[in-house]
């Protein structure tokens, strides 16, 4: 019983987080629909003795529990790596994705450049 409630707490979301980043995206899907799509990133907050930060990818696969690291430095990389990773796989798994505002189909290359990579 220990265990679940261990992992029952690392699946905390904070109420209300203060969101610090955005980008839209549309998903073209397999059976060709659209759906609108937005990344977010939270503030990271303190959370006892470590700290946590907010994260979502609304319209796939909605908010995360907060990912806890030991600085808010920390919860915020992983934070955002987790999104940046979701996405890649989402397009090398064969999924469309466009930037919201041109339209135009963006590769793994764009999400490298996105998050700060090549």
């Amino acid at each position: 019983m220990v265990a679940k409630l261990e992992y029952k707490k690392n699946m905390m979301k904070i109420d209300n987080p203060t969101v610090i980043a955005t980008h839209d995206f549309i998903w073209y899907k397999n059976d060709g629909t659209t759906v609108p799509m937005q990344i977010m990133i939270g503030a990271p907050y303190r959370q006892d003795t470590d700290w946590a930060c907010p994260c979502a990818i609304f319209g796939f696969e909605g908010r995360y529990a907060d990912i806890m690291g030991i600085s808010s430095i920390q919860a915020l990389s992983l934070a955002i790596s987790l999104v940046k990773e979701r996405l890649r796989w989402m397009i090398e798994t064969g999924e469309v994705l466009d930037l919201s505002q041109d339209g135009k189909h963006i590769g793994a290359e764009f999400i490298e450049s996105l998050f700060g990579g090549r």
